[in-house]
């Protein structure tokens, strides 16, 4: 379909260009990396975001974002990390997109405490923790074990959703924390204004093990 050809139209514009005189820059750059990543292409988003430093582009936060978009995608959450830190080196600023993304992509069982420590540098960085970079680190810590610690980041956010919830209802449910999990399922109904099959299922299979 044509949705599917994007990024290969995008990357045949781009070396239209290398062709002509025309000299790329960061916003032509950005673009095929993003388009690149929704295709889940991390390794030709890589290549892009590497190229632009042989051709001398200057990589701002958008192009970073994009790259780590398309690795944490990809499931490359190492190479998303080295980006992050990278962009420190460069002096590049990075804003909540950055690390929603690198939380993200920690969102595996042993990595929560990676989680945890980018969701703290967020606040050093006055970044205001977005939804989503709460609601994947407290993915991550549900899949990590860490019911109480996913509790805690979920008190410290301040624009819960229903996935917010769901995700520490999971992590109580795991626990066998089941009164933990009925007051949160309570909660979700007043806060969140709804709640789904999804986190109902998570709080009867607590009140089973327990």
């Amino acid at each position: 379909s044509g949705r599917n050809q994007k990024w290969q139209v995008s990357l045949s514009l781009l070396d239209g260009l290398r062709e002509s005189s025309i000299r790329a820059n960061a916003i032509t750059y950005s673009a095929c990396i993003s388009a690149c990543e929704k295709k889940r292409l991390w390794q030709l988003a890589l290549a892009l975001f590497l190229e632009m430093s042989r051709d001398t582009i200057i990589r701002d936060t958008v192009a970073y974002n994009a790259c780590i978009c398309a690795c944490e995608k990809g499931g490359q959450w190492a190479l998303a990390l080295d980006l992050l830190a990278s962009m420190r080196i460069a002096r590049v600023r990075k804003s909540v997109v950055t690390c929603g993304s690198a939380i993200s992509a920690c969102e595996r069982p042993v990595h929560w405490r990676i989680a945890l420590v980018l969701l703290h540098d967020m606040e050093i960085d006055h970044l205001s923790k977005s939804v989503i970079a709460h609601n994947a680190c407290v993915g991550a810590l549900k899949k990590g074990g860490q019911w109480q610690a996913a509790l805690d980041a979920l008190r410290s956010c301040f624009a819960k959703d229903m996935e917010t919830y769901t995700a520490c209802i999971g992590a109580c449910e795991d626990s066998r924390t089941w009164l933990t999990s009925l007051a949160l399922l309570h909660e979700m109904g007043v806060c969140a204004n709804r709640r789904d099959i999804v986190s109902f299922n998570s709080c009867i299979s607590s009140c089973e093990r327990g």
